[in-house]
């Protein structure tokens, strides 16, 4: 993702461990573990899936704030999509088309006008009805 996720986007949980472990540890989590209880074990190993999936240096911060828990990682939907649309607003800004931006983000091309739209561009062709 190339648009920052914005902490206040995100449940109270996610805004935790990201100041705990970075924002890239934190989508690694998401997308491996979103939406489920994650096990943490109170010793980590370099071995260890966490480790391999985050990286060791963060899964040890991880197992010494939260041992012997289960960490329930909330999914980040609404957050991920709100990034994801920032980051299409600021591409689109830049001189991208709404196609290739439709490609780049699996979207339709009439979804990414509708994000267009929300954010009140300048560049959208929507016009205002009244």
């Amino acid at each position: 993702m190339n648009t920052p996720l914005d902490i206040a986007d995100l449940p109270d949980s996610l805004a935790e461990l990201v100041e705990l472990l970075g924002e890239h540890a934190v989508l690694k989590l998401m997308d491996s573990w979103g939406g489920v209880r994650l096990y943490v074990p109170q010793k980590m190993t370099p071995d260890h899936v966490i480790a391999r999936v985050i990286g060791f240096a963060s899964a040890r911060r991880l197992s010494a704030r939260f041992p012997l828990e289960f960490l329930e990682v909330p999914r980040g939907a609404d957050a991920l999509r709100r990034a994801r649309n920032r980051g299409i607003v600021r591409a689109h800004a830049e001189g991208l088309s709404a196609s290739r931006l439709a490609r780049k983000h699996r979207l339709t091309e009439r979804q990414v006008w509708k994000i267009l739209a929300a954010s009140d561009s300048p560049d959208s062709p929507q016009q205002d009805l009244f």
